[in-house]
């Protein structure tokens, strides 16, 4: 389980650097990049919590939103 939490974390901080490059270069190139970081890190959330407690809203909740920016990713590469 310590390892999904390090996983999000490092999704997480790649978040942040990919949404502070497109925030210094005025660009929206690292847009993609940064809705799937921040998916997966969202999805490493909700899997943390439903690992954690059998039937956490907060989980499912976590698991529904981190699957619906995967789509909204695939979506935007296509």
């Amino acid at each position: 389980m310590m390892i999904i939490k390090v996983v999000g974390t490092i999704f997480a901080v790649l978040t942040i650097i990919s949404a502070v490059l497109g925030l210094i270069q005025s660009t929206d190139t690292y847009t993609s990049y940064m809705l799937f970081f921040m998916s997966m890190a969202i999805l490493s959330l909700g899997v943390e919590s439903l690992l954690k407690n059998r039937r956490s809203i907060i989980g499912v909740a976590s698991l529904l939103v981190g699957v619906f920016l995967l789509v909204v990713w695939v979506s935007e590469i296509l």
